[in-house]
């Protein structure tokens, strides 16, 4: 089961222009990573939530609409270290052919930051590994400030600029009303 809108589908009202892969966006619940394309993959992307209860998910987009099985998890290889991520029936409507899988900001923090980083993720008819990180080479055809990490990087300083920002403002309200 997939997600609705894998490919850039938040427009601004004057440009009409697809939002590009790797651009943060907020929202009304908060932000929305574009997927970025893998390093290397015409058909892989990744992209990030923020839900309004404050988690995360880690947004996986096939563009071979390949049935995802959902019984396995996404397997995240991080500088030697494995995490698996569970899917997680969502409805972002901004995610046509992405599946969901939930994390939390410390793990997309180190995704954005190890030197090497890989996923596994299980169709039904396949399992494919597939590097996060670029090598050498993916740099010159596309920068490393452009790829899939600085761009989930870039997701996580939104939001802990947010928390952040909220969290001042209420010790500011608080603070106020204490006289």
């Amino acid at each position: 089961m997939g997600l609705g809108g894998c490919a850039s589908h938040y427009q601004s009202a004057a440009e009409e222009q697809p939002t590009p892969a790797g651009f943060v966006e907020q929202t009304e619940d908060g932000f929305f990573l574009q997927p970025a394309p893998l390093y290397g993959s015409d058909e892989l992307s990744i992209g990030a939530v923020q839900l309004s209860d404050g988690g995360q998910l880690l947004l996986l987009c096939d563009d071979t609409d390949r049935a995802l099985n959902t019984g396995k998890p996404l397997v995240l290889y991080l500088d030697g270290e494995y995490l698996s991520l569970n899917w997680t029936e969502s409805q972002i409507q901004a995610a046509v052919g992405c599946d969901a899988f939930r994390t939390d900001l410390e793990t997309l923090d180190k995704v954005s930051t190890v030197e090497r980083a890989m996923l596994r993720v299980h169709f039904t008819d396949e399992t494919v590994e597939h590097r996060i990180s670029g090598t050498t080479a993916d740099y010159f055809s596309r920068p490393k400030m452009f790829g899939p990490q600085r761009s989930i990087g870039r997701f996580v300083e939104a939001v802990q600029q947010s928390v952040t920002t909220d969290a001042l403002n209420a010790d500011n309200i608080r603070t106020a009303n204490s006289d």
